[in-house]
């Protein structure tokens, strides 16, 4: 117990593995490591500047050190929950240490053990619910050569919680373009567009996509809206293609003009202005230069923060990353509370474009539904990294993340532009339920209007 206690007073930084859920064989956690570069593996058991990634050596035989690095500090009990114990292997020349690519490193010559001395997969996954609130400790031996053992590896083992219940949002995309834009450089967006966002988003909150330590099924879905507010069923459902004349000075903007001048194109888009009791509305406004490269930090970021309760809202269970309060009497929702602002140009840019200050959408979706960034949450179960520190690989500044004891794929929806945004932690699940359940202008889910006229 004492562990635990120790554990929730300081959140651990943890490392998740990308394993897709169509397989999880050894082979398919080797490539993805292999995809890394596996320069990602260099922390360890020295000072930074005396580790060098060596990718030149193939000899398992001089390996004469390893560290056990599990995927995770933390592991659900449920079959749909896998822990990945990475084995670190290093060599010293001209003392200094030198990691040994994984990829040069054959699973067969380790063998992994836990606490009782019990051979284990290196892709541990437990049922059992007597391990529940207690730690498992493992770790792995080199079979030939020198025989080496690394030191122990600790995880806690924590509960599958069930999902309140079962929510469905109803979303819809403005698209909003001028006509010189659509006349002139035939910028057409195909419908597809849309329709793979919301696919993506289901595939994700379904936990569907890879298999990590702490993600789940969180329980939320989204459904393209069929029927307009009139009641008129849509030729593209869940799109409204908007055209009109607006102006984005470009050359003479300042950042701290970006939120009026979204906020004024979408206050006079004909028809965009869908009541948030029915609709998620999600406002596409077309940037067509594509020279705005802030939205995200600057317009986004903070006003997306859940900020006022319902009537019928209870503050019991309130998240700490939400500070949402009773509105006054007659007070306006703003356009934050109604849904989501964002470019088309960036709905569709690399996830990893480094000149962009915006991340991927579903990261928006995520702070509409009261989640932080995990680099500054106080959430148990979500991993937490320095971006741009100089110290850790490659500033952590690409999809391989470095803290001062792990590194970790990123795959968590809250994570920085450069992850993978495929998972969401069982408490981060938790956090989107209250948010739905006590907020304005998330309560599009309980109405019927958007998918079935009514």
């Amino acid at each position: 117990m004492g562990s635990l206690v120790s554990k929730m007073m300081t959140k651990r930084i943890n490392m998740i593995p990308y394993i897709e859920k169509s397989n999880h064989s050894t082979s398919v956690a080797a490539l993805v490591l292999s995809t890394l570069g596996l320069c990602a593996l260099i922390a360890g058991c020295s000072p930074r500047q005396d580790v060098v990634y060596d990718t030149s050596v193939t000899n398992p035989d001089i390996i004469d050190s390893i560290v056990l690095k599990p995927s995770n500090d933390y592991l659900i009990a449920d079959q749909a929950n896998v822990l990945d114990l990475t084995p670190v292997c290093y060599y010293t020349k001209l003392g200094k240490k030198h990691i040994i690519p994984m990829e040069n490193v054959s699973d067969d010559l380790f063998v992994w053990y836990d606490e009782a001395g019990k051979e284990v997969s290196r892709h541990f996954s437990t049922t059992d619910q007597t391990l529940i609130g207690k730690d498992k400790t493992f770790t792995v031996t080199l079979k030939k050569g020198k025989q080496l053992k690394s030191s122990p590896a600790t995880v806690h083992i924590v509960p599958a919680k069930s999902t309140p219940q079962k929510i469905v949002i109803p979303i819809v995309f403005h698209l909003i373009q001028t006509q010189k834009e659509i006349t002139e450089t035939a910028a057409h967006y195909e419908y597809s567009v849309f329709t793979k966002q919301v696919e993506k988003l289901n595939r994700v909150f379904a936990n569907s996509v890879v298999k990590t330590a702490t993600g789940v099924d969180t329980g939320i879905q989204f459904a393209l809206a069929k029927y307009t507010p009139i009641g008129e069923k849509m030729n593209e459902p869940g799109l409204n293609r908007i055209a009109m004349e607006y102006e984005i000075p470009i050359g003479d903007i300042d950042e701290d003009d970006l939120p009026g001048i979204f906020e004024k194109i979408i206050t006079d888009a004909p028809n965009a202005d869908w009541s948030s009791e029915d609709y998620l509305n999600i406002w596409l406004v077309s940037e067509i230069s594509d020279k705005i490269d802030s939205f995200g930090d600057n317009v986004l970021e903070d006003r997306l923060v859940p900020k006022h309760l319902t009537p019928t809202a209870t503050t019991e269970g309130m998240p700490n990353s939400i500070a949402a309060t009773r509105p006054d009497e007659g007070q306006e929702l703003s356009l934050y509370e109604k849904g989501i602002p964002f470019i088309v140009q960036d709905l569709l840019a690399s996830r990893q474009n480094g000149k962009r200050g915006t991340n991927e959408f579903i990261y928006y979706i995520g702070r509409y539904l009261g989640l932080q960034s995990t680099s500054s949450d106080d959430l148990l179960l979500t991993v937490s990294y320095n971006r741009g520190d100089a110290a850790f690989y490659l500033k952590n500044n690409t999809d391989v993340k470095e803290t001062q004891t792990n590194f970790f794929r990123s795959t968590n929806i809250m994570d920085d532009r450069y992850g993978l945004h495929t998972s969401i932690s069982q408490d981060q699940a938790a956090v989107m339920h209250w948010t739905l359940q006590n907020t304005i202008g998330r309560q599009a889910w309980r109405s019927s209007k958007a998918l079935k006229g009514e």
